[in-house]
């Protein structure tokens, strides 16, 4: 895994990662523990290693306090179309409720639309109005509805955000 990019806040540092086919879980580890440890519906060890591995690109990006990995974001970059594919946000949960979030969206999304990509999209539980009400504040549109898209049976809505051609940045403050 290469460290990309490190920007600083007063408390806070955000680092992006690029890796690819070559990587193994052990690169992927602090991301793989916090996910199990911290998400309702962790991936496999299987999972988390088929990213390394796969011949998609990807892009990760950490937020870290004292240089502990405190939560983080993943997408699937999906090329010529310039789509970016919103895997997994994850903020631990004693650092929630502190906008790191927020932060952590704006983040990635300024550095993926620097990059070219023009629409981002994801899919969230149908019956997560939390996470619905936090998509939708930062401008992402409900498009689809996936009938029992995870294997717990629960449907997902798929949601797209596209940024304009004038105003490739995104640099919308939280409501």
């Amino acid at each position: 895994m290469i460290k990309l990019n490190m920007q600083s806040t007063s408390n806070y540092s955000f680092e992006t990662y690029s890796y690819n086919n070559n990587e193994r879980l052990g690169e992927l580890n602090d991301f793989y523990s916090l996910d199990k440890s911290e998400f309702n519906f962790p991936w496999s060890s299987e999972e988390w290693e088929n990213v390394g591995l796969s011949d998609d690109q990807h892009y990760l990006a950490g937020i870290y306090m004292d240089k502990i990995l405190i939560g983080f974001i993943l997408f699937r970059l999906i090329l010529p179309n310039e789509l970016s594919h919103l895997l997994k946000i994850l903020i631990s949960v004693k650092f929630r409720g502190r906008g790191l979030g927020d932060e952590l969206l704006r983040y990635a999304s300024d550095e993926l639309s620097e990059k070219g990509f023009m629409k981002m999209y994801l899919e969230v539980e149908k019956d997560n109005l939390s996470a619905q009400r936090f998509y939708l504040k930062h401008g992402f549109e409900i498009i689809h509805c996936k009938k029992k898209f995870y294997s717990n049976g629960q449907d997902a809505l798929m949601l797209q955000r596209v940024y304009s051609q004038n105003n490739r940045k995104y640099s919308q403050k939280s409501q």
